[in-house]
């Protein structure tokens, strides 16, 4: 699969890849998202558009102690067509222990 880099879409200096000629491979990931599944601002919905409109190719969404909202931002992405040439949605967890807490599914 390959995903066309769209780096500086916005004119953020920060979305520009160190080395332009690295070809298909040249991908610009986020890989720390929160969602409101966590302590985020943005639905895990609001993550994937966020993320398109900055120009990135992959992002992950790694909310405190639960993959819901990764698994909530692969489906909006695979459903909205995403998944196939514009967004690799990577779901994940940032595991914070606590021991009152566990993990959820």
């Amino acid at each position: 699969m390959t995903f066309p880099f769209r780096y500086n879409i916005s004119a953020d200096p920060d979305t520009v890849p160190w080395d332009k000629t690295f070809g298909k491979y040249n991908v610009l990931i986020e890989t720390h998202s929160h969602s409101t599944f966590s302590d985020g601002a943005m639905s895990a919905e609001q993550v994937v558009e966020w993320a398109i409109a900055y120009g990135y190719t992959a992002v992950m969404v790694t909310d405190h102690n639960t993959i819901a909202g990764g698994l909530r931002a692969k489906k909006y992405a695979d459903e909205k067509g995403y998944s196939n040439n514009t967004m690799l949605v990577i779901p994940g967890v940032e595991y914070t222990y606590s021991p009152s807490r566990r993990l959820l599914i």
